[in-house]
């Protein structure tokens, strides 16, 4: 437990690093999922003293994957938020009159935020940014690299967290 807690911290401290990278570049870098799986992997061995295996590796691959993938999500809000800034800006671009009776039309009121559905909105955002790597793999070689991408990361955190194969076989009698 005290592993995985320590890997998830190093997942969200990941996954913020991999968003801001991948805001002011406006590049997904490669060596920055390695980053992430090296962290993860790295702190979820501190966690558990050093001891490793296959559920180790099963949860830092996880993580991993989870902050990676996560990281996207900065990028999807502010696409989302240029498409409603622009989508609001075109109409005033056309025909006064048609904005005039736009306005004048009645408009139905806005749903009130609530905690609830602030709590469906981020498990959906989540959720899409799960699926994401596989929504990408039909935009072509772009989505390959993205797919590498993350393969990459996730196989750092699994080559740190596996299992030690030396074996003490003593002491021996003399």
């Amino acid at each position: 437990m005290k592993g995985f807690l320590y890997g998830l911290g190093a997942a969200i401290a990941g996954a913020i690093l991999m968003a801001v990278v991948t805001l002011v570049t406006g590049f997904q870098i490669a060596l920055v999922a390695i980053a992430v799986g090296y962290m993860v992997g790295t702190a979820f061995k501190k966690g558990t003293s050093g001891l490793g295996g296959r559920r180790c590796q099963i949860l830092a691959v996880a993580l991993t994957y989870f902050a990676i993938t996560t990281s996207f999500l900065p990028l999807l809000v502010k696409s989302a938020d240029d498409a409603r800034k622009s989508g609001k800006a075109s109409p005033q671009r056309g025909n006064t009159s048609t904005v005039v009776q736009a306005s004048e039309a009645p408009q139905p009121p806005a749903p009130q935020p609530t905690a609830g559905r602030a709590a469906l909105a981020v498990l959906i955002l989540i959720g899409v940014g799960l699926i994401s790597p596989f929504l990408m793999l039909t935009a072509g070689i772009g989505g390959i690299l993205n797919a590498l991408i993350i393969f990459f990361g996730i196989a750092r955190a699994w080559r740190l967290t596996a299992a030690d194969p030396r074996v003490v076989i003593g002491p021996f009698e003399q």
